[in-house]
């Protein structure tokens, strides 16, 4: 709900924190009612969706980074494999592991 509220005031098209960028930066044209329109409605509630579930994609990703073995790391640099590609390619074929 927080976040709802967040992006309404963002949005809003009297006070709203992307219309006064605009203003600010000289695109007063450019300025809208972005949740009233058809055309930006869409894209405009598109952001906030992207942006509320990154963290949870995020954290998942750490974590998966976290439990990759320290044995499989010192394999790979024993196998010549220590530049940053290489543990790359161990980290991303590690994650599907258990």
């Amino acid at each position: 709900m927080t976040t709802a509220i967040l992006w309404v005031f963002i949005y809003s098209s009297q006070m709203g924190l992307v219309n006064s960028l605009l203003e600010f930066i000289g695109k007063e044209e450019w300025a809208r009612s972005w949740l009233g329109t058809k055309t930006t409605a869409l894209p405009a509630l598109a952001v906030p969706l992207i942006w509320a579930g990154i963290g949870l994609f995020m954290l998942m990703l750490m974590g998966a980074i976290g439990n990759i073995p320290a044995s499989l790391y010192e394999a790979a640099s024993w196998m010549g494999r220590g530049n940053g590609n290489s543990l790359r390619q161990l980290r991303f074929r590690s994650y599907g592991r258990r």
